[in-house]
C-alpha cells in the first residue's frame, strides 16, 4: 500500500505536510545500524531538506 500511495501525484506531499520529522525519525530507526549516532541537529537538517518542494517526488523517483 505504501508504494501505491507514493505513485499518486502530490499525495505523498499532502500526507507528509508538517510530518517530515516523523518520517525521518522512523526511517532512521528502521534503517540505521546505530540510530542514536544521528543527532537531533542532523535529523532536523534532513527533515528540512525533505520538506523542500519537489524533494519527495525526487526521492520517490530515485
Amino acid at each position: 500500500m505504501v508504494r501505491l500511495q507514493h505513485q499518486v501525484d502530490h499525495l505523498p506531499e499532502q500526507l507528509l505536510q508538517g510530518r517530515y520529522r516523523l518520517l525521518i525519525d522512523y526511517l532512521i530507526g528502521l534503517e540505521a545500524l546505530v540510530p542514536d549516532a544521528i543527532d537531533e541537529s542532523s535529523r532536523s537538517i534532513y527533515a528540512a531538506a525533505y520538506e523542500q518542494p519537489g524533494a519527495v517526488r525526487a526521492s520517490n523517483a530515485w
